[in-house]
């Protein structure tokens, strides 16, 4: 099986994971309280924030390692030689990539609703729930990896499901 050259993110360490990540879940946790609440005026509006926080921080770590999951784990699998630029075999990276996203998107989101209603609520998701938690994790991830994450790195010139550069794999 060939060695595969990935990115610097499939190799980074958990420091610089974390200084990337929980700065991007500060950031759409406030956002999202700034839109959903306004200003946090008292403690009430606080504790909102801090369970926005937590919540973007199950996407935003978690779906680092759900990313080196697929690079590290099923990428390998399916690519078994330095490939020429094949669409047929671009779509079954893209569909094995998104069926990644989608699995670990819908348990993080199922992680991070459970969190946000365990600080706001002091309960769990009731089992109802679950499906459309589910369900919006899964189609969260797929989208803010293909439409965000990978779409910025393309901007960048660096590799991503939309384009390899210099021989790695985005």
């Amino acid at each position: 099986m060939a060695r595969l050259a990935l990115t610097p993110a499939a190799t980074e360490s958990l420091r610089a994971t974390l200084l990337r990540t929980v700065p991007m879940a500060v950031i759409i946790g406030s956002v999202a309280t700034l839109l959903l609440r306004g200003m946090p005026a008292h403690a009430g509006d606080w504790k909102g924030w801090l369970a926005r926080v937590a919540a973007a921080l199950w996407i935003t770590f978690g779906g680092h390692y759900v990313e080196l999951l697929y690079l590290h784990g099923v990428l390998p699998r399916i690519v078994t030689e330095p490939e020429p630029e094949n669409i047929s075999r671009w779509f079954v990276r893209l569909a094995a990539r998104c069926a990644v996203w989608a699995i670990g998107g819908a348990a993080l989101w199922i992680g991070g609703m459970s969190t946000y209603l365990l600080i706001m609520k002091s309960r769990l998701p009731l089992p109802a729930e679950l499906p459309a938690i589910a369900l919006q994790g899964a189609l969260g991830l797929i989208i803010i990896e293909l439409l965000g994450v990978h779409v910025i790195m393309t901007m960048r010139g660096r590799p991503s499901v939309w384009q390899r550069h210099d021989g790695q794999w985005g």
